[in-house]
């Protein structure tokens, strides 16, 4: 079964209510579609509720958290 990861997703704040975010997301979907791919991960940070928002209203559900570690 194929899948993807959607990497980055990033819309400006002053277009924010404008449709544009739903506009790139749609073109997106259309092209994972179009190549099979059933299966599609994307990863949000976890106070930005306002896109976690908008992927539940297109149909994804949260799977898990993401714990990094750096220096």
């Amino acid at each position: 079964r194929m899948r993807t990861k959607v990497p980055f997703l990033l819309v400006s704040t002053s277009t924010s209510g404008r449709g544009v975010g739903s506009r790139l997301f749609s073109a997106a979907e259309d092209w994972f579609k179009s190549r099979n791919l059933k299966d599609v991960y994307l990863e949000s940070g976890k106070n930005n509720h306002n896109a976690h928002n908008f992927f539940i209203r297109r149909g994804f559900m949260k799977v898990s958290e993401v714990y990094y570690k750096g220096e």
